[in-house]
């Protein structure tokens, strides 16, 4: 909506691919401190004593304890960060690029630790937010139709 005392238009506050990519990163974030992986030990590997009598456990680890920590929070951070720059003609296709790899990293993170556990499905509903996010973003900027 244009200001009657000058000629500037005032940009909306988040779109939608904005908003999303924010949201998915939450996402991704939050889910780093959710279950991620589920181990079974079994009893000959708890105690040295056989005469004790111990049933296998379930170990559970968080995001924060695997192999998906470091990828998933510094691409995450990564893809929100190109929020900092508008896409224009010029360099939509960077910007999409970018902020669609860095999703892209988090999405293939969470299916390559997939199970059935709320951090991992968390992770990938982050990882497809921030996906969606980069694909609107993109378009948004093709079309002309920016902010």
């Amino acid at each position: 909506m244009p200001n009657k005392n000058t000629d500037h238009e005032f940009r909306q506050f988040l779109s939608r691919g904005e908003a999303a990519t924010l949201l998915g990163m939450l996402a991704a974030i939050f889910s780093l401190f959710l279950p991620w992986e589920r181990h079974t030990m079994p009893a000959s590997m708890m105690l040295p004593i056989s005469a004790v009598y111990v049933h296998d456990i379930s170990v559970t680890y968080s995001g924060i304890n695997t192999t998906a920590h470091w990828p998933v929070m510094i691409c995450g951070i990564g893809c929100s960060m190109m929020l900092l720059w508008t896409p224009n003609l010029k360099n939509r296709l960077t910007i999409g690029l970018g902020q669609g790899v860095l999703a892209g990293i988090c999405l293939i993170m969470s299916f390559l630790h997939f199970a059935f556990l709320p951090g991992v499905i968390l992770g990938c509903v982050g990882g497809i937010l921030m996906t969606y996010g980069a694909v609107d973003r993109y378009s948004a900027a093709e079309s002309g139709n920016i902010g």
